[in-house]
């Protein structure tokens, strides 16, 4: 494999060129924002049979470091050209041992701009293996303050103020003689049993914490599963155990407060109020209480999701019957909810749950 050049991003979508990578050296890493390649040149040197994958947007730095490793006859770097937050998206989970941050851009005026952000901490436990690393160098105390805050639910982050590597960058060098203090963050991925959410196409359930309706009580703490589609699974417990709170949570009511959910694919702690009303077109739910419209009829219950979802009204009283009869309510199309036993009440909220469907 020819290592030492500028690698285009389309080989990254090809399963076969990560398992070469795999098999051709003993462990690959990740270097985000590599400047002037000094850390990641060095890096390659003494460690000669592993990978270091370097990611960068900015040209110049692209060419000067392409330059570095031919003119060195580096065989252990691949430079990537491309936006680190999405190359992550495309690797396969449990892949690197470490990757490294040094002195990115800490954007204090413009947040949402920085590299890490809570999907991209995700994307980081997904990618690295068992007790591989990240390493977070920065001059910003804001950014460190940041990115601590975003890492503090977990247990295993280690943190330190002006600590001295062996290959500092030339930013950094120039950072120190002006006396000014380095913020170091180190991540270790203790998440053993990660699962991957691409062949969970309906609902993915990662380490999701502290779901809490008032931000204060805990509720669900560390809890992971997934269901694919066409699966049938029961969530059982105790009362008060967190049942109820999961399916709101899926439903979009609350948000976790750390880990990951994700329903069809889309991530329910940043979803979009139009994507949220969207998803809910195509789930249904039945509530402990019902949540039957008194004022309307039986039918008019079960026809309002298909109205919502905008078919004819002839196809929706079509439904309805067709629903009701499912149900064995036919006879009871025209009552009102009040005018049905509890049991009777449940079985409209199910062909109404249905008619989603």
């Amino acid at each position: 494999l020819k290592t030492n050049s500028i690698v285009a991003i389309e080989l990254f979508q090809d399963e076969q060129y990560f398992k070469n990578l795999q098999n051709n050296y003993d462990n690959i890493f990740m270097e985000i924002g590599f400047g002037s390649g000094r850390h990641i040149i060095n890096k390659a040197i003494q460690n000669p049979t592993f990978l270091y994958i370097g990611v960068e947007i900015y040209t110049a730095s692209i060419e000067q470091l392409n330059n570095l490793i031919n003119i060195q006859n580096i065989n252990n770097i691949i430079i990537v050209h491309y936006d680190a937050r999405q190359l992550l998206n495309i690797f396969p989970a449990k892949y690197l041992e470490t990757i490294y941050i040094h002195f990115p851009v800490p954007w204090d005026d413009k947040p949402h701009r920085r590299v890490i952000n809570k999907d991209f901490i995700n994307q980081v436990i997904r990618t690295l293996k068992t007790n591989g690393s990240l390493n977070l160098r920065t001059d910003s105390l804001k950014y460190y303050e940041y990115c601590k805050q975003l890492l503090d639910c977990y247990d295993n982050i280690q943190t330190k103020i002006n600590n001295n590597i062996d290959i500092a960058s030339k930013y950094e060098d120039r950072w120190k003689k002006l006396k000014k203090n380095i913020y170091d963050i180190t991540f270790i991925n203790k998440n053993s049993d990660f699962i991957d959410n691409s062949r969970y196409d309906f609902v993915f359930l990662d380490k999701i914490t502290k779901i809490s309706y008032d931000k204060k009580k805990a509720i669900i703490q560390n809890t992971s599963f997934a269901i694919k589609k066409r699966d049938f699974i029961f969530i059982s417990g105790t009362s008060g155990s967190g049942k109820s709170t999961i399916l709101n949570s899926l439903y979009g009511d609350i948000k976790p407060l750390a880990g990951q959910l994700m329903v069809k694919n889309i991530d329910m702690e940043n979803i979009k109020q139009s994507q949220l009303m969207n998803l809910r077109k195509d789930m249904g739910i039945v509530f402990q209480d019902y949540k039957l419209i008194k004022e309307k009829t039986v039918e008019e219950n079960i026809m309002l999701p298909l109205q919502i979802n905008g078919y004819t009204e002839e196809l929706c009283d079509s439904q309805a019957t067709k629903l009701l009869e499912h149900v064995r309510l036919g006879q009871a199309r025209y009552a009102y909810p009040d005018q049905l036993s509890g049991g009777e009440q449940q079985r409209v909220s199910v062909a109404r749950a249905l008619a989603h469907n």
